[in-house]
């Protein structure tokens, strides 16, 4: 028995494990540096923000060209936010939560009324800002992160990101002619 007077009860020893067990993922969340943390979190709502605006265009486009890309942009931001978990996992870090920004809800709500070319359009507008946005992130982060896991990630993010951006200008120039 403990020679400890406070943790001689089973009470206060199950009192004892509930507060590790309460204050445990407290502490997980803060593995890793601020910068890590921060671009973790960024990427992982940028994937979901993705196939969520993503999912909007398959239910709401008619467009052949739309809907490929968004069909492109499910696959590829599902396979990177497996990757970032994975990676996460591999350096300690905390899984990212599974959430999108005040902002990337925001767009997400413009979408809601639009349909037709003018969906399309906008959509694809924002897509293309979202991505040039990612891509800073990703590119500053390879450059110059904390964790070598990470790094690494980012360096195939901003690949990734940088092939996206390509593709939905041409997209995005056809829609804006109609």
């Amino acid at each position: 028995m403990s020679k400890d007077p406070a943790l001689r009860t089973p009470a206060r020893l199950l009192a004892l494990a509930l507060g590790v067990c309460v204050l445990s993922p407290a502490i997980a969340q803060e593995t890793g540096s601020r910068q890590t943390r921060d671009f973790v979190q960024s990427l992982a709502q940028s994937d979901t923000f993705e196939i969520l605006a993503a999912q909007s265009a398959l239910a709401q486009s008619s467009d052949r060209d739309v809907r490929g890309f968004a069909q492109m942009m499910i696959t590829d931001h599902t396979a990177m936010d497996r990757l970032l978990s994975d990676s996460a996992a591999k350096a300690g870090l905390a899984p990212p939560v599974k959430a999108i920004g005040a902002d990337q809800a925001l767009l997400l709500n413009g979408l809601g009324g639009l349909t037709g070319p003018e969906f399309d359009k906008t959509y694809l507008q924002q897509q293309a800002l979202a991505h040039r946005s990612a891509l800073a992130e990703a590119q500053t982060y390879a450059a110059s992160g904390d964790n070598a896991v990470m790094r690494s990630v980012a360096k195939t993010a901003a690949q990734a990101i940088s092939a996206h951006v390509a593709m939905v200008e041409p997209v995005l120039g056809k829609a804006a002619a109609r």
